[in-house]
């Protein structure tokens, strides 16, 4: 019996755990400040995240897509159900083969990297299964076609006189591309491809910058925004490319705490992939390429 599995980083399931949740990802306890802040962000956004929502239907969809003679679920790196815990429970139920899916957008030493070593380290515990993993998603078609599909609908009723489109992916700490990451590559790569696309000027940009110290990939989503706008672009069309299910990266860091700074811009927040069903034949083919 063979299974797919879609890796994700994880988000806390309630206000109450965001504490322990940001404890897994840092490896100790955070300020309580810290905890405060992050608090306040899933307040605005109701109180929890989508995400855990969003990844059980693309599972769903993805199951639909593929058909008979596979299990699919999902399993977070950070926090419940666990890596270790899915495959435990596909293991019991006779499976033989786990294909991994990363629900990134762009391989990374924080998120795929992460999620490969975990699996890596399960292969002795389950000596009679068979793991493969896949990478990020930027060199599918699938995946970029998605995107540009959101794309030509949401620019239908813009000129590129005074509008503009900006691809925003999450910002890491710089010495992780340094070292080799092939994040930003793969990042500028799919940006590429889809705004060359179109009659409209882009950028890129990263978001969401974290509060360690160090340089951060740049440049960040604000500054863009503020150059355009010196140019005469008073629309703004924003896809979160780098994301493929909405989250509090896109529903507060984009869509309360960048629109409220930029009040007088016109900005258009696309929606993450989630479900969408190009999204959805990408991740098959994953997982038909992944069995060769």
């Amino acid at each position: 019996m063979k299974a797919v599995v879609l890796v994700a980083f994880g988000c806390p399931d309630s206000l109450e755990n965001i504490g322990p949740f940001m404890s897994k990802i840092m490896g100790k306890i955070p300020p309580p400040p810290v905890v405060a802040a992050v608090r306040g962000r899933y307040e605005r956004i109701g109180g929890k995240s989508p995400l855990t929502e969003i990844t059980q239907k693309q599972a769903k969809a993805l199951k639909v897509e593929l058909g008979e003679g596979y299990l699919v679920d999902f399993a977070y790196q950070y926090w419940s159900p666990e890596i270790p815990e899915v495959v435990s429970k596909l293991v019991l139920k006779g499976v033989k083969v786990i294909y991994f899916l990363p629900m990134s957008s762009f391989n990374s030493s924080v998120s795929t990297g992460a999620y490969q070593k975990t699996i890596k380290s399960l292969e002795n515990r389950f000596p009679t299964v068979k793991f493969f993993f896949s990478g990020g998603l930027a060199y599918e078609p699938l995946f970029i076609e998605a995107h540009r599909d959101l794309l030509q609908k949401a620019l239908k009723t813009y000129s590129p006189e005074d509008s503009g489109i900006i691809f925003t992916a999450h910002s890491l700490p710089k010495n992780a591309i340094e070292k080799g990451d092939p994040y930003f590559d793969e990042f500028l790569t799919a940006a590429k491809k889809l705004g060359s696309s179109f009659p409209f000027p882009w950028a890129y940009a990263f978001q969401s910058k974290g509060k360690s110290q160090g340089e951060w990939l740049s440049p960040g989503v604000e500054e863009v925004i503020a150059e355009f706008t010196t140019k005469g672009i008073k629309n703004i069309v924003i896809d979160p490319i780098g994301f493929v299910a909405d989250h509090v990266e896109t529903l507060y860091d984009l869509d309360i705490e960048l629109k409220e700074k930029f009040s007088d811009v016109n900005i258009k927040r696309l929606s993450a992939l989630n479900t969408h069903p190009y999204f959805i034949k990408a991740l098959k083919q994953l997982v038909l390429k992944l069995e060769g």
